[in-house]
């Protein structure tokens, strides 16, 4: 085996990895098999070129793509003369993850606010323990909210996972 095929394991396996990753925290495997294949890609991949290179179908990458985007994880892009979708890793991708995530955690918050608020003056007789196990929730939520905020206004500052000059010669579309 030479350094090239070693490379090349690695190179499979750290991709694997990240699908692994993914469908621990309950998203497609294929999904974090994307991620990682534009983080540790040069520049943009077309849309054929994630298929090939994954050997999955083109409904999958279409599907995962999306998700991906949604995450703030990679963006689309246009590359001059070529034709076809492109993808990149997103710059400051760490920071728009954050948000995202941020996001859906405090719409969880208020939902559980305004449940607990209903139960509380819904005239039912609630004991002390069903009012503290409530309350527990609702504070698990806010201390929850606190810290996603700070990381997500740390990775703004000095995002290590995709700096802002990765996408040079590129543009969104």
């Amino acid at each position: 085996m030479n350094a090239n095929e070693t490379s090349g394991q690695a190179r499979d396996r750290y991709i694997q990895t990240f699908g692994d990753v993914a469908a621990r925290d309950y998203l497609p495997a294929i999904a974090g098999r994307i991620a990682a294949l534009l983080y540790v890609s040069d520049g943009p991949i077309s849309f054929g070129a994630l298929e090939r290179e994954l050997g999955v179908s083109r409904g999958s990458i279409s599907t995962n793509t999306r998700l991906l985007e949604e995450l703030g994880t990679i963006e689309r892009v246009e590359v001059e003369g070529a034709r076809g979708h492109y993808f990149r890793a997103a710059p400051n991708a760490g920071a728009r993850t954050a948000e995202y995530h941020l996001q859906r955690t405090e719409t969880a918050l208020d939902m559980i606010r305004a449940a607990s608020a209903e139960m509380r003056t819904g005239g039912q007789d609630l004991s002390p323990e069903i009012l503290g196990k409530m309350q527990a929730i609702e504070i698990f939520y806010e201390k929850w909210v606190k810290h996603l905020r700070a990381f997500r206004d740390e990775m703004a500052a000095g995002d290590p996972i995709t700096p802002p000059s990765a996408g040079a010669g590129t543009r969104r579309s």
